[in-house]
């Protein structure tokens, strides 16, 4: 018993360190000075194993206690059990436990003590565990062989047949409505014998044990020995007998012991009957005390009254069996005719009413006058049920039923926060009885009728008064509207409804009815002259200060209803895309800039906002819309533009001359440069124009100028200070000056006297963060056009597009925190479409952004492949012991400290990465092999042989570097492109690439992703996944653009099992927000979040 309960009770310990010093500091002085004493006095036990992982289990028996009174020493010391577990790797014991009292209450004790400083002794003499002895199973399988091994008997005596159980109904008792069930058991055509204890029956057929019940009765009690119809009664025993054994240990509630009779009530009833009913069921008969067969049937029980008129009221007569009650059935017994009759529970008034009637007996009940009408009312049910049978001359039930009453409701609104509703209940003979009172004349009225009534007309309001005996709806809007949209319709068809004065006023609803005149002022500004048919201009600004899109109202101070209707809503989106403040409202009047024009247009298409727009306005609509109408005439070029070209031409062209600005977002290698160009070339009397690109981009522009418009004065802002500031000084009055972004902060001062035609930004995913004094000497240059160029506006974060637009139409889409809150919070945290919809309705006119399977239809397929290589032997090791690393440091840290230590841990993360590339990136001495840098070579090489051109991108330089080392070493000649390669010598390596026979250039992700045609290649290699998809397809898109003739194939190496393979699924799940806002698809987030994060490094 001591063992026992010492392993159903540990005490969690702190480990110690496995040596002398360890334990001296571990275990106080006194309790080493004891464990010495209990050494000396005990002879150790020792048994045990070692598992694989060098963690090893002992049990330690037979260390005697020391005695704390010296009458103690001469009784027998008790011997206690320790247990411990010794980590071999950390030469720790984790864990040790006694099962001694002293342990249970403090933690530690002189057994445990002795047990460590004995073990620590033998291990040194035998140098490991050897001594240890093999330990017994644990007490818990001990315990289950015990209980699962099946108990045999010495002798089976078996049954000459089939042994019988026959059950017996005992008695149903009058109060409890329970049924008692005996047992005889025997042969079927001998004699039967009463079973005494049904629970010594259960047990003696667990046990196979023999019972004598006579002469004729002896055998070994077990299952197979009864007839198939008692074994399931059996099992029904069984489950009963376990039930009650558990209630007895306080889990469960039950009715009662099993022991000569079985207790049956609801559901356990009906489950025993659908058993007993498969056989003969009897009943024990009261007068002559014997048992007799019984007729089960489910056939309809009417139960049969007789009433007899009395002086005054009535006499009733009839008697009711006795019942038992089920969950689902009730069991009537009567005694005459030994008929059991089961009926489905329908109504609790006829249960009621057989248990009153039973208990009266041969009673005669008498019914007064007053109460005639409500056992009429009663009893009538349950006559239409054919449950109740009635006899007697002298009752017509129907004439002392009840009327069913008319109802009236008057509803009131005494306060501006407060309404009231006062009903009744009209019966034909003109009494009227208010609904919330039933204590009068109650007999004479249809109280069930008023009680469904007053439960329905309840469920409209909210409280009731009853010292007033109304209904009332206090300072609750949403119910109140509901009542007057819903529920007054509702209480016409249930009865009269009568509304006050003070009520009808707010009983009618109404639109904003707003109308909306547009003009252009003389300044160029749009004017919106605003008013409203219905409501005052003060009026709408309330309505609108308070608007809830989530709300089907709105409540005027004057307690009258707003519904929020498709015309409300429409001008609240266009309230926030103008940016109205409440005292443009109510004012009325409101003046714009001329970009938000289109919007406008759009808005007045919605003919529910009645927004008007005067012939000035118009004409300048379709000036904007008609743009391939209007005759802008393509320039001379040494190139054919497409047809989406001359689409996009045009479209820049109308833009400027109406004095907006745009976003050319075609997907990368559709000629957006190309386009621009025509734009330049075919502008009259054009001043200065600035171009701003990537530094990797600049000679790529002069290059394309030269190409296609070489009559361009253009230069290039490149070079030391002195000579860019020289370039910028003498271009010409029409030049274009060609620069980066990083020149263009350093040379910002040289600019600021200059204006400009035209701006044109290049890669504009560059100005994505608004705070970067990049961005910032973007959006200063002073021009009269802007342009953006790029095919990702949106990377990550909705916030980038918000900076592009604050380059090309400052205001235009507001602040940002303005911004934040109207659209980036609703799209990416709660996934609103209709922000989505207003963003993508303000942004459409100043996008223009075409795909190439849309447009290009002759370019060759691209088609994608991913190819794993498998994470083995020194490689995998290394990379799991850097996860459970990561792991472990995500799980201690909070989601605030995440945040704090986001670069730590992202810096993790990229070790990852690189381990997946090659652990040499991490470790100088790793000599072993890279999956993933033999895959990859065994694909360029078969590529090389097959006559292919290859891109090769990757990430880390560093891995560049031991690539390139490879291709040396299989004699195969390559470009090197990344960020340290000179301008100039990136322009060379492009075009020599597209003309001589080099088959692999390697680059790098960052510095050669984006600006670069390399079509000349038709296979792409992504070494390493980054986060986001659009980088990588950017990258590919090098080679899949217009000039090339060949099917592209990307491939995209991933290593199996690891983080790589993690960040391939949630590309897709945190895809390109862009394509979202361009195509009409959802937003997702592209944040990461530490669960993003525990969730990637979870195998």
């Amino acid at each position: 018993m001591r063992e026992d309960r010492f392993n159903h009770k540990r005490v969690k310990t702190p480990d110690f360190v496995f040596s002398e010093q360890g334990i001296q500091a571990f275990f106080p002085a006194d309790i080493l000075k004891k464990a010495k004493l209990v050494l000396r006095r005990s002879t150790p036990q020792y048994s045990g194993f070692m598992t694989k992982d060098r963690i090893v289990e002992i049990t330690v028996k037979k260390l005697e206690s020391i005695p704390f009174f010296d009458f103690l020493s001469y009784s027998t010391p008790s011997r206690e059990t320790v247990t411990l577990q010794l980590d071999l790797n950390r030469n720790r014991v984790h864990r040790h436990a006694c099962s001694c009292w002293i342990f249970q209450h403090h933690g530690t004790c002189e057994h445990s003590a002795a047990a460590v400083l004995d073990l620590l002794r033998q291990y040194r003499e035998n140098g490991d565990f050897s001594f240890l002895k093999e330990p017994e199973s644990s007490i818990s399988i001990q315990r289950f062989f015990k209980q699962a091994q099946p108990v045999i008997a010495k002798r089976l005596v078996l049954p000459k047949e089939p042994v019988c159980l026959q059950p017996y109904i005992q008695d149903i008792g009058e109060d409890s409505q329970n049924l008692s069930v005996g047992f005889r058991i025997g042969y079927e055509h001998a004699r039967m014998y009463v079973v005494k204890n049904i629970t010594n029956l259960v047990y003696a057929v667990r046990r196979q044990e023999q019972i004598r019940y006579g002469k004729a009765l002896d055998f070994t009690h077990s299952i197979p020995a009864f007839d198939e119809y008692s074994r399931t009664l059996l099992r029904f025993l069984s489950d009963r007998v376990d039930l009650e054994k558990a209630d007895e240990q306080g889990t469960l509630y039950y009715a009662g012991r099993t022991e000569r009779n079985l207790i049956l009530r609801g559901l356990e009833l009906d489950a025993f009957m659908r058993l007993a009913r498969q056989g003969t069921f009897f009943y024990m008969s009261k007068d002559k005390k014997q048992l007799v067969p019984l007729t089960v049937t489910e056939a309809p029980f009417p139960l049969r009254l007789y009433l007899e008129k009395a002086a005054r009221g009535f006499l009733v007569k009839g008697k009711a069996p006795a019942v038992a009650v089920g969950a689902q059935y009730l069991y009537l017994l009567q005694d005459g005719d030994y008929t059991l009759h089961i009926l489905e529970r329908k109504t609790p008034a006829f249960e009621k009413l057989i248990r009153v009637l039973h208990m009266e007996g041969e009673e005669t009940i008498y019914i007064s006058s007053r109460d005639v009408a409500g056992f009429s009312q009663f009893i009538l049910p349950l006559v239409r049920q054919q449950m109740v049978a009635i006899q007697g001359p002298d009752f017509e039930l129907t004439r002392y039923v009840p009327q069913t009453p008319d109802f009236e409701m008057h509803l009131d609104l005494p306060q501006p926060d407060l309404l009231t509703c006062h009903a009744w209940a009209v019966y034909a003979d003109g009494r009227r009885y208010s609904l919330f009172r039933r204590d009068q004349d109650a007999a004479s009225r249809d109280l069930q009728a008023e009680q469904a009534m007053d439960t329905w007309l309840s469920s409209w309001f909210t409280a009731f008064n009853p010292i007033q005996d109304s209904l009332s709806i206090r300072q609750d809007d949403d119910k109140l509207y509901r009542l007057i949209k819903e529920g007054i319709a509702e209480m016409r068809l249930r009865g009269d409804v009568y509304i006050s004065e003070a009520l009808k006023p707010i009983m009618h609803t109404r639109t904003l009815g707003m109308h909306v005149g547009v003009r252009l002022t003389q300044d160029r500004l749009l004017e919106l002259d605003m008013d409203s048919k219905n409501y005052s201009m003060p009026e709408i600004a309330e309505i609108m200060s308070r608007y809830n899109p989530k709300k089907k109202f709105y409540r005027l101070k004057s307690g009258e209803f707003i519904v929020i209707d498709d015309s409300l809503k429409s001008f609240a989106s266009l309230k926030d895309a103008l940016a109205m403040s409440a005292k443009d409202l109510a004012k009325g009047l409101l003046h714009v800039p001329v970009y938000r024009l289109l919007y406008l247009a759009k808005a007045a298409d919605m003919e529910m906002l009645g927004i008007s727009l005067q012939n000035d306005v118009r004409q300048l609509i379709r000036r904007m819309k008609d743009t391939e109408h209007i005759l802008y005439e393509i320039p001379k070029m040494h190139a054919v533009l497409r047809s989406y070209q001359e689409e996009g031409f045009r479209w820049l062209c109308a833009l400027r001359d109406n004095g907006f600005a745009g976003l050319l977002a075609d997907e990368m290698g559709l000629g957006k440069t190309l386009q621009v160009i025509a734009l330049l070339q075919a502008w009259r009397n054009r001043k200065r124009t600035l171009i701003v690109c990537p530094a990797s981009l600049v000679y790529n522009w002069g290059e394309e100028m030269e190409r296609f418009a070489p009559e361009l004065p253009y230069s290039l802002v490149i070079g030391a200070a002195a000579r860019r500031e020289e370039t910028i000084d003498l271009s010409p009055a029409d030049g274009i000056l060609v620069t980066s972004y990083d020149a263009l902060k350093r040379d910002f001062s040289f600019y600021e006297k200059l204006e400009f035609s035209c701006e044109i930004i290049d890669e504009a995913q560059y100005i994505k963060n608004a705070d970067t004094q990049t961005a910032q000497a973007v959006k200063s240059i002073r021009s009269a056009f802007r342009v953006a160029l790029t095919g990702t506006p949106i990377e990550n974060r909705l916030s980038e597009l918000w900076s592009i637009f604050d380059y090309l139409l400052p205001g235009y889409l507001f602040a940002y925190s303005a911004f934040r809150n109207r659209f980036e919070i609703p799209i990416v945290r709660d996934q609103d479409k209709a922000a989505e919809m207003r963003l993508k309705e303000m942004i459409q006119p100043f996008v223009l952004r075409r795909i190439k399977q849309d447009v290009l239809r002759e370019l060759p397929p691209k088609i994608e492949e991913i190819a794993y290589a498998p994470l083995a032997d020194e490689q995998k090791e290394l990379y799991e012991a850097r996860v459970q690393r990561l792991k472990i440091m995500l799980a201690k840290q909070s989601d605030k400290e995440f945040k704090e230590n986001k670069i730590l841990v992202l810096s993790e993360l990229t070790k990852l990465r690189e381990l997946c590339c090659d652990p040499r990136l991490l470790y100088e001495g790793y000599a072993g092999n890279s999956a993933k840098l033999e895959m990859c070579m065994d694909l360029v090489a078969s590529a090389v042989d097959a006559g292919h051109k290859i891109l090769l991108f990757s990430q880390f330089t560093s891995m560049l570097g031991l690539i390139t080392e490879r291709l040396r070493e299989r004699d195969i000649s390559y470009f090197l492109l990344q960020g340290s390669t000179p301008s100039v010598d990136r322009a060379k390596f492009v075009r020599q690439f597209q003309s001589d026979d080099t088959p692999v250039f390697c680059i790098s992700l960052k510095a050669g992703g984006t600006g670069l045609n390399l079509s000349a290649a038709d296979i792409v290699i992504h070494y390493d996944p980054w986060w986001n998809t659009a980088v990588e397809n950017q990258a590919s898109d090098r080679a899949h653009r217009i000039g090339q003739v060949n099917s592209v194939n990307i491939y995209k190496l991933i290593v199996k099992g690891t983080i790589e393979e993690k960040i391939l699924a949630l590309q897709g799940k945190k895809s390109d927000l862009a394509d979202h806002i361009l195509s009409g698809e959802g937003f997702a987030s592209a944040h990461l979040s530490r669960q993003d994060l525990l969730n990637i490094l979870e195998s």
